[in-house]
């Protein structure tokens, strides 16, 4: 009868916890980030398998984006397309996902500082700024 406590995972590999959420027994949480599954190339350059669909190349606008929502098959789906879009533009899915499913989700982008902009809640955490959707924030507890 109580909500499960989710970790989210620093996106720095480091693997210590940025932040807890509560989600309700019948929610789902997925999260899809670029610090797991990556090689570096020759030039440095960091290569993971969530790719950009306008480039081809590795999509770099985010470090983890994590979706909670009812069924996981629709987290999964959701944050991998938010991972690549901005995150007004994500706002925009979720609104879209809601109209046609009927289903709520709610959203954690984590990005660099200072490389997006939105009128969501956010929250600075070293070099990193989170957003977050605004029915998701009483639930999220952070790390220290």
């Amino acid at each position: 009868g109580k909500p499960w406590v989710i970790a989210i995972a620093s996106p720095d590999g480091s693997g210590k916890e940025l932040m807890t959420i509560q989600v309700p027994g019948s929610g789902s949480v997925v999260t899809s980030g670029d610090y797991e599954r990556y090689y570096t190339g020759p030039d440095g350059t960091r290569y993971h398998h969530i790719l950009d669909l306008s480039s081809g190349m590795p999509a770099d606008l985010f470090h983890s984006v994590t979706v909670v929502t009812e069924d996981s098959m629709y987290a999964d789906a959701l944050s991998t397309a938010l991972f690549t879009v901005s995150v007004s533009e994500g706002q925009e899915i979720l609104k879209e996902y809601e109209k046609r499913t009927g289903m709520h989700a709610d959203a954690v982008w984590i990005t660099d500082a200072g490389r997006q902009e939105s009128d969501l809640p956010s929250f600075r955490k070293g070099s990193r700024d989170i957003f977050l959707t605004k029915e998701i924030v009483p639930q999220v507890t952070f790390m220290d």
